[in-house]
């Protein structure tokens, strides 16, 4: 009886937890209240109470998940010998994880603009963008680091750029998007990692 209990806690834990990313995603950190989290949740607002004292655990409940999930997705990419294979691949595999991780995380970006995610997160990402301007450098080896480090900059601003076309909106527009988001990176990265026309 006390496991049955205790599962129905823990699931209805997660269905809160959902619910707050997704009323985080949608309105912002500062407009989302515990009784719109509630509300989207399906359940009282003392139901939530008994789960959560209040807005900001839920969020850090969130953002603590995230930033595990963050680093398991930065472990995963950018492995020994990516830099050798064909772009469109090597995009697909750095590009692939994150969107996956972004489709799974609704409130990520919302809750890194609050402040609420683990300062890790940012180290993170500045551990990441010196690793993928090494594979640049080591697929392109007589470019110039300083080109490499801007070809970085720019290739995660345009990840970043979409991201909101990326993971809102129907499948479809989605998927477009996708597909839109790779097409302009080979583009931009084809002479500069391929052919090395642009290296100065």
């Amino acid at each position: 009886m006390e496991r049955k209990r205790q599962q129905r806690g823990m699931e209805r834990m997660e269905s809160l937890l959902e619910a707050a990313a997704l009323v985080f995603a949608e309105l912002g950190y500062d407009r989302a209240t515990t009784n719109l989290i509630a509300a989207r949740a399906g359940v009282s607002p003392g139901s939530l109470y008994q789960f959560f004292p209040h807005k900001a655990a839920m969020a850090e409940a969130l953002a603590s998940r995230y930033a595990a999930n963050f680093e398991a997705v930065h472990a995963k990419v950018l492995t020994e010998g990516i830099e050798k294979v064909e772009l469109g691949l090597f995009i697909d595999l750095v590009v692939d994880p994150f969107l996956a991780f972004h489709r799974d995380a609704p409130a990520f970006e919302t809750l890194l603009s609050a402040g609420v995610m683990p300062g890790n997160v940012e180290v993170l990402k500045q551990a990441f963008a010196r690793r993928l301007a090494e594979l640049f450098t080591m697929r392109c080896p007589k470019a110039n680091p300083k080109e490499m480090q801007v070809a970085v900059e720019v290739s995660m601003g345009i990840f970043n750029g979409l991201l909101p076309l990326l993971t809102k909106g129907s499948p479809a527009s989605k998927r477009r998007a996708v597909v839109e988001l790779k097409c302009v990176l080979e583009r931009y990265l084809a002479p500069i990692l391929d052919d090395g026309s642009r290296v100065r």
